[in-house]
């Protein structure tokens, strides 16, 4: 209360002065003087928006993510909203804040100020506080509810207010002007697992400064503002609150209080049509990602902008499977004993490998997009200048395929055979090309040599690490350059092959591991080690299966590898 007393004073002072000026001065007449017109009173200070150019991702409990939220879209505010974690109050406090254009922020239960809180508050200048109270602690007029939350902030105004539909502003409180909306779409994580169709948007007022939202606010007046002045359009209080135990419930509230727009329980926004679409309408604008713990809304980040920003894939969608399944001829351009891709030249592959696609097509619910795997860098029986016993083929050599596949709507995944080098540095090699959105990798750990071994003695095998330092490679690959997911594949056919298959990355949201089966021989053998390899599987790998023309007795038709390998292969390739 100090300071609207400190307030009072200088008011009543100044009142004085002007009084006995005005008993000393008078009119050259000894009149009485005219009554003075009166001044302008400057409408009080409003809240400052940030101005938000790059997208970010703040995990962490609620008042942290609250707290981090306010301080990316706020330079200022005068007034905070300050309320507990439940559901109620949180819906109270945001339609208050929304008539501002200010923080919702959380305190405990009894009042106390979290860390994050209390350092937001100072950051803004926070000169006015109004705390939420439940409904009841406020009831029947009692001017000091024992059950009201007891704030105390030094130099800062504590208002309480009961928690309702339609809260009014307290009086003192300075209003202002709100700002215009800002411009940002805010999406917290919902749980994982859960359906990525279900989930919930709202957005601020339809402003000239930013989209046409497609929930129109309510123009209401705000009760507090002086008349005369200039009323601006603000966001109508909203019902789309999340769980109230979901730790981005305030942050939300902030978001749309500033008119941004916002979308809850979001698990993967490459999954939901709806969502994807909107966000590409507005592919200019930066993305706020919320969840319970940094990890999570990283990854929610790289799905968003993705879905927002990303090159579609061959098929279209962003996301690799389940939307689509591939079709895959396997080889060398150069070499028509290493695979199908080098028996005929592009034109001959694009026909052949959609010949595969239409025997295909009928037999799956998905569609069915070509593809081909062509080896990058060779095994080889000499151990080559390098020493390393592989041919590593320059990148330009296979630039006419990829530009002729992407013109084609194919796939290309370039696959490595490293022999005594390995996969991450023969991987970067290829980097011009794997930039490509419709590019994907592929390791063949079959032809990974140790530092003294030499092809053909004994099947090869990687470690988990060095698939993991290529993954982690690979993805961020793809943040920087803003693609599409991409195809990594792990070839197997002894369990040997990968080391710590457990160990495996299969988290990077932008990578769809693929673990391909490349057994070949009788069918009998093929299914063994199909079954043995997919057991155990690593949870986000998908199933690839490979048929061999010359090897396999017999090599199965097209509708026995559907009817016949089970769980039915993303991904086929022919050899």
């Amino acid at each position: 209360m100090r300071e609207l007393s400190r307030r009072g004073l200088l008011a009543a002072a100044a009142s004085g002065g002007v009084a006995a000026l005005a008993a000393c001065t008078g009119s050259p007449s000894g009149a009485s003087a005219p009554e003075d017109a009166p001044e302008h009173t400057p409408e009080p200070p409003s809240a400052r928006p940030a101005a938000v150019t790059d997208s970010a991702a703040l995990g962490g409990d609620g008042p942290a993510v609250a707290a981090g939220l306010s301080a990316l879209l706020l330079q200022t505010s005068p007034v905070a909203v300050l309320t507990a974690a439940a559901a109620e109050q949180v819906r109270a406090a945001g339609a208050l804040a929304a008539q501002g254009r200010w923080p919702v922020l959380l305190i405990e239960a009894d009042g106390g100020l979290p860390e994050p809180t209390r350092t937001e508050l100072t950051r803004l200048g926070v000169e006015h506080a109004i705390v939420i109270a439940p409904a009841e602690a406020t009831a029947e007029q009692s001017p000091a509810p024992t059950s009201a939350p007891t704030v105390e902030i030094p130099d800062v105004e504590v208002h309480v207010v009961p928690a309702s539909p339609d809260p009014a502003v307290p009086e003192g409180v300075p209003v202002g002007t709100p700002p215009d909306p800002v411009d940002v779409v805010v999406l917290a994580a919902g749980v994982a697992g859960g359906d990525p169709a279900g989930s919930t948007s709202t957005a601020g007022p339809t402003s000239t400064a930013g989209p046409t939202s497609t929930a129109d606010a309510t123009n209401t007046a705000d009760p507090t503002s002086t008349p005369g002045t200039d009323s601006t359009e603000r966001p109508a209080p909203t019902d789309d609150t999340p769980d109230p135990d979901h730790p981005a419930q305030a942050a939300l509230a902030t978001a749309q209080a500033l008119g941004g727009r916002t979308h809850t329980q979001v698990v993967d926004p490459r999954e939901d049509s709806t969502l994807m679409a909107g966000l590409r309408e507005t592919a200019d604008t930066p993305l706020i990602t919320l969840a319970d713990d940094p990890a999570a809304a990283d990854r929610l980040l790289v799905m968003s902008t993705m879905a927002q920003r990303a090159p579609e894939l061959p098929g279209g969608g962003v996301s690799v499977f389940p939307h689509r399944r591939m079709v895959a001829l396997y080889g060398h351009p150069e070499a028509g004993v290493l695979g199908l891709l080098g028996e005929q030249g592009i034109e001959g592959s694009i026909t052949r490998v959609n010949g595969y696609v239409e025997k295909y097509s009928p037999l799956v619910t998905e569609q069915v997009i070509p593809s081909w795997e062509i080896i990058a860098t060779v095994a080889t029986a000499g151990a080559g200048p390098d020493g390393n016993y592989s041919k590593v083929w320059e990148p330009a050599k296979f630039r006419p395929w990829v530009d002729s596949a992407k013109e084609a709507g194919i796939y290309v995944v370039l696959d490595l055979q490293p022999g005594r080098s390995d996969f991450l540095t023969q991987a970067k090699e290829y980097e011009e090309l794997l930039v490509e959105p419709h590019v994907g990798l592929a390791l063949d750990p079959e032809w990974r040599l140790g530092p003294n071994e030499k092809h053909l003695r004994r099947i090869g095998h990687v470690e988990a690490a060095e698939i993991n330092a290529v993954s982690d490679w690979l993805a961020a690959l793809v943040r920087e350059h803003t693609l599409p997911q991409k195809v990594l594949t792990l070839h197997q056919f002894q369990v040997q092959m990968i080391r710590d298959r457990d160990q495996v990355r299969t988290d990077h949201p932008e990578l769809a591991i693929v673990l391909h089966a490349d057994g070949q021989g009788p069918q009998g053998a093929k299914q063994e080690t199909w079954r043995v390899l997919k057991s155990d599987l690593p949870e986000g790998m998908w199933l690839g299966w490979k048929n061999f023309y010359d090897e396999d007795s017999p090599m199965l038709t097209p509708e026995q590898t559907i009817a016949r390998v089970d769980p039915t292969p993303w991904f086929i390739s022919y050899q």
